[in-house]
Formats: structure tokens, sequence, C-alpha cells
């Protein structure tokens, strides 16, 4: 995204084909006219110094190009800008700040006052992984009996102990297939 721009330029399809404008230009040139369009969304104005560079990415003459400008754009101190991408962009932006807003109302009303590294219960994180929160979860757990306690399977004590949850079979096979892997 350049220059913190929003990358998604809205082209209504609608708008686009039934544009008289748009439909007066010849085939050729729709598509240079969008890619003009995509580079002023993602720039912003296009200076006058800039055309040459800019009709050999839109694959169009130097004429061409400026016709599309002149046609789509209109010439400011800063350079070539389309109205119609401005006027989009502005709704754009306050969409955005709505959003934003409206995030952090719901954050605000979802965890209060809490500040960031907060410790304990009143912590503003959604879970936090620490010994002592698993310590209460496991004592909460333990002392409703209505909860299911957590199960561990029988080999993972096996191996806590040292001793191999697999038997001798299985064993004597896994040793001999690692064996043959490494080229002993």
């Amino acid at each position: 995204m350049a220059r913190g721009r929003d990358p998604a330029l809205p082209l209504y399809a609608d708008e686009f084909t039934r544009d008289t404008k748009v439909q007066s230009l010849p085939r050729e040139l729709r598509g240079p006219l969008v890619h003009l369009w995509c580079i002023a969304w993602m720039e912003g104005p296009i200076r006058p110094s800039r055309i040459r560079g800019v009709a050999r990415l839109i694959d169009a003459s130097v004429e061409e190009t400026t016709a599309l400008l002149g046609g789509f754009f209109f010439e400011t101190d800063q350079g070539w800008i389309s109205q119609r991408l401005e006027d989009e962009r502005s709704q754009r932006m306050e969409h955005r700040e709505r959003q934003v807003a409206a995030g952090k109302k719901a954050a605000k009303s979802r965890w209060g006052n809490r500040t960031k590294g907060a410790s304990g219960p009143e912590c503003d994180r959604n879970a936090t992984a620490s010994e002592s929160n698993c310590d209460r979860i496991d004592a909460a757990v333990r002392s409703d009996s209505s909860l299911p306690l957590p199960h561990t399977l029988p080999h993972s004590q096996d191996r806590d102990q040292g001793s191999s949850a697999l038997s001798s079979e299985e064993s004597s096979g896994h040793a001999a297939r690692t064996s043959t892997r490494r080229g002993a």
C-alpha cells in the first residue's frame, strides 16, 4: 500500500458499463483508463512530469494518455486528479474511521478501562497462558465435580516415568527402521 492509502480500488461495474464517456472511448483505451485510475488510486495525483512513464505503464501513447487524463481527470497544482476517485477515497476513509471508532467503543464496553500489561483477573487479554493462571483453572475444574477432568493417555504416564510405551516387537522394528534410514 503506497503512502498509507487504501489498496482496494472500488470499481462499480454497473456505473462503468453505463457511463457514456467510458462507452464513447474506443475499446483499446478502456483498459488504459482503468489502469490510470489504479495508478491514481495508489499514488495520488499524476504529475505532468510523469505522463511519459505512465503512458508506458498503461501501454498507450503520450497523446492517448493526455487525452484520457483530460477527459476523466482535472489538472491541479499537484497534478491530474480524478474527482470521482477522491470522493470515493474520502467516503472509504470516513467509513474506516467510523469502523475504528465502533471497534474501540466495543472494546471499551467489553474490557472497560483496563490497562495494557495488567496482570491477574483484570488483565485486558482474552486468555493469559501462565502457570498461575493454569493453576487457577485446574483448581476451579477440580472443585466443580460436575465438570469432566482431563484424561491422560496411559502411554504418556509411561513416558514420563522413563519406560517405553512400545511393545518389544514394535520397539525392535522401530530401531531397525531407524538404523536403516541412517545407513547403519
